[in-house]
C-alpha cells in the first residue's frame, strides 16, 4: 500500500517524512512513501523496528514521484530534505530493517550532519540521490553510507548507485559486517556514483569483526571521485578483520580518480581500467557550480565497465532516469549529445508535465 508524502502533489497525506513514519510504522502494511516537491520534507530517523515485515517483493521504499526529482545540481529543489543539528541525518535507518530502498531524494547536509545512512541493512539500495554539504567550514560528516557507529551486524547484498555527493567529510562509506547468522554471502555493488570534494575519503569500505567468516563479493565500478582530502578510494579495514573474511570476485573496475596513481582509482583483486590524475574541470560541464554532467571530451565518456547481469541491478539508467548508451559512461550522469532523441523526449516531457519548473 503506497502512502504519499506530499507538500504540493496529489494526496497531501503528510507534510513530513517523520509524520508519515509515525503514522505508518505501527501498522501491518509495509509503508512506502512517494514524495512530491515543495517545501522541506524534514529529517527522518528510523531507530526502532516497525510492526510490519519487509520482503524483497515488498520493501520499505522512499521514492520521488515522476517530475518531482532534483536537477542533479541543487539540493533544495524537487523532493528534498535539509539535515540540521550535529550528528543528525537527512535519513538515518538504524533499526535493522531489511529490504530498504531510498531513491531520488535530495539532501542539503549541514555541518557535522549526515546525508543518508543506514546500518544493519539486508538487500537494500540507495540510488539517484543528491547530497550536498557546506562549501566552507566544517563539512557534513558523511554523504551516504551503510556504516556509521550504529550496529554493523549485517549490511548484506546492498547497492549504492547513481548518486552525487558533494562537499561531505566521507563521500560514500560501506561496511561489510560479520555477525549475520546463516547468511554468508555479502554481495555489494557500488556503481556509477559521482563524489566531489570530500574532506576525508571519497569512497571507503571496510570489513569488520571476527565472529564468522562470511564470503564477500565487493564490486566498486564506474565511479568518479575527485578532490578528496584523504584517498579517493580507500579500504580502511584492519588486517585482522579482513583476514576474517573470504573475499571472492572483488572487482574494482573503470573508476576515475584525481589521485595520482591508478591503484587509488580502484584497489582490489580484479582492478582494471582505472584512470587517475583527472581534474574536475576536465571531466564536468562546470565543476565550480557543481554541474557535474559530463563535458565534451570528458575522460568519463564511454569508459565504463559492463558486467554480465548488470542490467538486472538497474544500472542501465543514469541519475535522471535516462537510458545509458551501449558503452557506459562513468559517474552518475550519462553523456548525451545535443539532438540525442533521449534529450528531445525528456524536454517534451518536462514541458508537458511542468517538471521543468521544479527540476527532475
Amino acid at each position: 500500500m503506497a502512502i504519499t508524502v506530499s507538500t504540493v502533489g496529489p494526496g497531501k497525506d503528510y507534510s513530513t517524512l517523520a509524520a508519515w513514519w509515525s503514522a505508518k510504522s505501527g501498522g501491518t502494511d509495509v509503508a512506502q512513501a512517494v514524495c512530491y516537491s515543495g517545501s522541506d520534507l524534514g529529517m527522518l530517523a528510523i531507530t526502532s523496528a516497525p510492526s510490519f515485515t519487509t520482503s524483497a517483493s515488498e520493501p520499505l521504499r522512499i521514492s520521488v514521484a515522476q517530475g518531482n526529482m532534483h536537477d542533479g545540481v541543487t539540493p533544495n529543489t524537487g523532493a528534498y530534505i535539509t539535515a540540521t543539528g550535529s550528528f543528525q541525518a537527512g535519513i538515518v535507518i538504524s533499526a535493522g530493517i531489511h529490504y530498504v530502498e531510498v531513491e531520488g531524494l535530495a539532501c542539503s547536509a549541514g555541518a557535522q550532519t549526515f546525508g543518508i545512512v543506514g546500518a544493519g541493512l539486508v538487500a537494500s539500495s540507495f540510488s539517484k540521490c543528491l547530497i550536498v554539504g557546506p562549501s566552507a567550514g566544517t563539512q557534513a560528516l558523511s554523504g551516504m553510507g551503510l556504516y556509521t557507529n550504529f550496529n554493523l551486524a549485517q549490511n548484506i547484498a546492498c547497492k549504492v548507485f547513481n548518486n552525487i555527493i558533494v562537499n561531505c567529510g566521507e563521500g560514500i562509506g560501506a561496511v561489510c559486517g560479520t555477525t549475520a547468522g546463516s547468511v554468508t554471502l555479502r554481495k555489494w555493488e557500488i556503481y556509477h556514483n559521482t563524489v566531489k570534494d570530500s574532506s576525508g575519503n571519497g569512497i571507503a569500505w571496510s570489513f569488520t569483526g571476527t565472529a564468522s567468516t562470511p564470503t564477500i563479493n565487493l564490486h566498486i565500478n564506474n565511479n568518479i571521485v575527485v578532490g578528496s582530502g584523504g584517498s579517493d578510494y580507500n579500504e580502511i579495514s584492519s588486517a585482522s578483520s579482513r583476514a576474517a573474511h573470504t573475499v571472492t570476485s572483488e572487482g574494482h573496475h573503470n573508476n576515475i580518480a584525481s589521485d595520482a596513481t591508478a591503484s587509488s582509482a580502484g584497489p582490489g583483486a580484479s582492478t582494471s581500467g582505472a584512470q587517475d590524475s583527472k581534474t574536475a574541470s576536465s571531466l564536468f560541464t562546470n565543476s565550480g557550480t557543481n554541474d557535474l554532467t559530463l563535458k565534451v571530451g570528458s575522460a568519463a565518456i564511454d569508459t565504463g565497465n559492463f558486467v554480465s547481469g548488470q542490467l538486472a541491478f538497474g544500472f542501465d539508467t543514469d541519475i535522471l532516469g535516462r537510458k545509458r548508451k551501449a558503452a557506459f559512461d562513468c559517474g552518475a550522469f550519462e553523456y548525451l549529445p545535443q539532438g540525442d532523441s533521449t534529450h528531445v523526449n525528456k524536454a517534451s516531457q518536462r514541458l508537458s508535465d511542468g517538471s521543468a519548473l521544479m527540476g527532475d
